[in-house]
């Protein structure tokens, strides 16, 4: 396709998009391969060929930073100080599935993976665990409003975590289904799952206790 995209076998799918919040003409892609494009998506650039990129997350306290972790291989986390243009690999503990930006904190970082939640205060260069929760995969969603993360655990359910990371509830029932993703709105939690009729309704008193759930 001569504007960029590469769609191995004439079939192009995307698996994930992002748009740059500091910057809403530039976009990234994961179809595959990772993609930028710095023209709302008229034309694209291969930045890594052959990578599966899990996250994307947008540093809204130093416009132009980002964060990126993919699986190619073996886990790969990246760092970019230009909206994309140019990243750097950043040395981690643990394989990341994802990494997550607190909009309060200059340089504060917070990633998941199998050994737990690691905290950076220095923009992804030195790392501390600091819970010991394993959260599933990418599914780490942060509500940074309201002070709280949200992640998926096994066996498919969700915990509620303090942003400070040291308090960690159950929310909804023991067990909702395989988890495709996490989305935060307006003070709610909102949780996709795959190859299921199921609802569940969780009713949480002020202090973020389960009043019922059906």
């Amino acid at each position: 396709i001569d504007n960029g995209l590469v769609a191995p076998q004439g079939q192009l799918s995307t698996f994930g998009l992002w748009i740059d919040p500091a910057s809403p003409n530039v976009l990234f892609a994961s179809t595959g391969n990772f993609l930028r494009s710095a023209d709302s998506g008229a034309t694209w650039q291969t930045l890594y060929a052959n990578t599966n990129v899990e996250s994307v997350a947008f540093d809204t306290a130093n416009p132009g930073t980002l964060y990126v972790v993919a699986f190619s291989g073996q886990g790969l986390a990246l760092k970019s100080t230009d909206h994309g243009q140019t990243f750097t690999s950043l040395t981690t503990p643990d394989t990341f599935g994802s990494i997550v930006a607190d909009p309060h904190r200059s340089g504060r970082v917070l990633a998941a993976g199998p050994g737990g939640i690691w905290e950076s205060d220095d923009g992804g260069s030195t790392w501390t665990l600091k819970n010991n929760t394993v959260v599933s995969g990418a599914l780490l969603t942060p509500d940074w409003v309201n002070g709280f993360l949200y992640a998926a655990t096994a066996p498919a359910s969700i915990v509620r975590i303090s942003s400070d990371l040291q308090t960690v509830i159950p929310v909804g029932p023991p067990a909702v289904g395989s988890i495709g993703g996490i989305a935060v709105a307006n003070g709610h939690a909102y949780v996709a799952v795959a190859g299921t009729h199921d609802v569940f309704v969780t009713k949480l008193d002020p202090s973020g206790n389960v009043v019922y759930s059906t």
